[in-house]
């Protein structure tokens, strides 16, 4: 996707500095070179879909909506960094449903939840266990 490793951190850089000064829980966008983002800030952290500039915002939207929608179930109202990466396996799994090589496969939420078998606890989540 990126052409080195530096262009990369470089564009990263721009993308994180002072995004979060609007309303948190919101999707807001923006451009970067020949590359648009669809980002939504939370407490401690952001969330980012990324796209070539000729791709359809609404539709990074609706991607950015849906894996919010999941996290939201899955976490408990409790979207947080720390949860995040303590279940590493829930988030891949959301994001493989939703996602296959580029390709928005699903963008319902409910669907994906119950494919990957969410029952409304982290523990229900393939198998995967939080640390309470």
């Amino acid at each position: 996707f990126f052409s080195s490793r530096r262009r990369h951190t470089r564009l990263q850089g721009d993308w994180s500095s002072d995004v979060c000064s609007s309303d948190l829980y919101e999707n807001d966008i923006m451009t970067v070179e020949n590359y648009v983002a669809i980002f939504r800030c939370y407490t401690d952290m952001s969330i980012y879909i990324l796209g070539d500039k000729d791709d359809n915002e609404l539709i990074l939207a609706m991607v950015l909506d849906t894996i919010h929608e999941c996290f939201d179930k899955v976490f408990k109202h409790s979207i947080e960094r720390k949860a995040l990466i303590n279940n590493m396996t829930a988030v891949i799994l959301v994001i493989d449903e939703l996602i296959d090589q580029g390709i928005v496969m699903a963008t319902d939420s409910a669907t994906i939840l119950k494919r990957i078998n969410i029952k409304g606890s982290l523990g229900g989540v393939g198998g995967a266990q939080g640390d309470g």
